[in-house]
Parts: structure tokens; C-alpha cells; sequence
């Protein structure tokens, strides 16, 4: 199954990246939401994502939330994982059944099994 994970900090990326992968998902990376579309249509044999792991506050340009809006528009199914380090940036923001929310710090754990529960996945 494909993941999109969108972060710009390199090595929380990476961090994550390494733990997606070694649950057995395949994964794209992707430094900011600009880039994050094009690698995800590139990757993975064209199949689009099950999940879109997304940082929201990914500095300059668009933001985590703005991404997902725009993944779910290209991708309607496609279920979201949205971190944060400052849970203020999701008030407001309506709940949906296909998005969980992460605040940071989190165990990779946390991560995969968060990722497991959208696609549907219960184990490796």
C-alpha cells in the first residue's frame, strides 16, 4: 500500500520514512506540498495514495491542511494523517472519519498503527 509522506524537516522525514517502510508500506517522500503531487502521481506505478502523512505547518507555501484538500479533491479516498507540534493549528478544522490527527512528539508506532487503521490494515 502507498503512502505519501509529506514532511519538511529531513529527519523526522526520514525517521518516519524508515518506520512506514518497515511495517511494509511503500512510501513517497516529499519536502513540501509543492513537490508532494508530482512524486506521488511519479511513484508507486501511478497508483495513487491510501494515505497522505502530512506535516501541517510546512513552512513556506502551502500548508499540510491545503495539501489534504487538494489530495482528497485529485484522490477522494485517500485517508490523511495530519501532525502537528502545535495542536492549535487544526481548531476549527471539522473532524472526518478518514483523517486522524498526531501531535508531536509520537512514537513511530503511534504512526504505522494510525496508517494500519486507515487502510484497513491490522497487521503487517
Amino acid at each position: 500500500m502507498h503512502v505519501l509522506l509529506v514532511e519538511d524537516e529531513w529527519l523526522i522525514r526520514e525517521m518516519l520514512a524508515e518506520a512506514l517502510a518497515d511495517a511494509g508500506f511503500d512510501v513517497t517522500e516529499a519536502p513540501s506540498a509543492e513537490v508532494s503531487l508530482e512524486a506521488a502521481a511519479a511513484g508507486q506505478a501511478g497508483q495513487p495514495p491510501c494515505v497522505l502523512v502530512g506535516d501541517v505547518d510546512l513552512g513556506r507555501g502551502k500548508d499540510g491542511l491545503a495539501l489534504a484538500t487538494a489530495v482528497r479533491r485529485r484522490w477522494p479516498d485517500v485517508g490523511v494523517v495530519a501532525m502537528t507540534g502545535n495542536p492549535g493549528n487544526l481548531d476549527g478544522r471539522r473532524s472526518d472519519p478518514r483523517e486522524v490527527r498526531m501531535f508531536k512528539p509520537f512514537a513511530p508506532l503511534r504512526l504505522t498503527t494510525a496508517v494500519r487503521g486507515l487502510t484497513g490494515r491490522s497487521g503487517r
